[in-house]
């Protein structure tokens, strides 16, 4: 949790207006053949500063 994203292809907040979704809030990675986020991706949530400190949970973005 925290911490900066990876991503298998692209950073996905580059299209759109999602830019200002800047935090981290989870990120899950794709592990042998237990978790597998489309062809063994990154599965990545990001929340804007302000919805996290309103603990504001209804627009996270995935």
């Amino acid at each position: 949790m925290g911490g900066y994203p990876f991503f298998t292809q692209e950073d996905p907040r580059a299209y759109g207006d999602d830019t200002d979704s800047t935090i981290l809030l989870l990120q899950i990675d794709s592990v042998g053949d237990d978790i597998l986020w489309g062809d063994c991706g990154v599965g990545n949530f990001f929340i804007t500063e302000e919805e996290l400190k309103n603990k504001d949970f209804s627009n996270v973005l995935y």
